[in-house]
């Protein structure tokens, strides 16, 4: 009960809206076995997976879904993935796009062709669309239920601080005396928790490490624009922190260049 609770108060606080007229909430029944929280959704009146990424700020489209939706490119723009590689990409509106009952009008989003989403078909909602509504998570019976209006909160919710910038949502992480700034809560993120390597805040953390305790290893990671195979990355443990105002003990961290810091889907489901 305890991580189904957080992650309702995550949800409640992290993805604020105004409050409107309307009080309905809607809910869909979801699945993570692809390492990300696929649920049902439609692109112009096509039903269509959806995969929920608060770590993008906009949409993403493949090229099966503007083959399968009807859906007209317009113009381009450049886009810096998770990587921090830089490419141009072609944009298109999607004329309406729907969760449950809501619906979105003339909804712009990237067209790319990411493996994951080409060979699923699926379409990769971002930011601009996910902070129209308020979320909230049960990883226990895999239910997500969405609503204009807030959630009401619980004495056993935890409120987390944060910010937007564009249209994701960051917060921060405490380990003894060292406060990270600016970590990505990403659902759109396997992972446990990932770190720059370069940055000063790492440094310091890795310096308060001992050596035997920081283990060489290497990883893949794919972006929008880039995969990269085989990159160098620094992992260990830290004893304990801090995040959304919940203590975690046993943290594990993989550190490696060109990348953000953020926290990922496995540590909302455990937490």
């Amino acid at each position: 009960m305890k991580k189904t609770l957080f992650l309702i108060a995550f949800a409640f606080f992290i993805f604020k809206n105004g409050y409107t007229q309307e009080n309905q909430i809607d809910s869909l029944s979801f699945s993570t076995e692809k390492g990300l929280v696929i649920f049902e959704g439609y692109l112009n009146d096509v039903k269509t997976s959806f995969a929920f990424d608060t770590g993008a700020g906009m949409g993403v489209l493949n090229s099966k879904n503007v083959s399968d939706s009807g859906i007209k490119r317009k113009g381009s723009t450049k886009i810096n993935d998770s990587q921090k590689n830089l490419a141009k990409l072609d944009l298109a509106r999607i004329n309406n796009l729907k969760i449950g009952s809501y619906n979105f009008q003339n909804i712009t989003s990237v067209i790319a062709d990411m493996p994951f989403l080409y060979c699923n078909a699926a379409y990769l909602l971002g930011g601009d669309v996910i902070n129209k509504l308020n979320w909230k998570f049960n990883f226990q019976n895999n239910k997500v239920y969405f609503s204009k209006n807030p959630f009401v909160p619980q004495e056993s919710m935890c409120e987390m601080p944060f910010k937007i910038v564009g249209n994701r949502h960051f917060s921060m992480l405490a380990f003894q005396d060292e406060i990270i700034d600016n970590v990505l809560i990403d659902f759109g993120f396997a992972g446990n928790c990932t770190m720059d390597l370069k940055s000063k805040s790492t440094q310091e953390i890795l310096s308060k490490i001992l050596p035997e305790n920081i283990y060489a290893s290497k990883s893949s990671s794919m972006g929008l624009n880039s995969m990269s195979v085989g990159k160098t990355t620094s992992s260990f443990f830290l004893d304990s922190v801090i995040f959304g105002g919940v203590a975690v003990n046993n943290f594990k961290v993989n550190a490696m260049n060109d990348t953000h810091n953020k926290i990922g889907l496995s540590f909302l489901k455990k937490h």
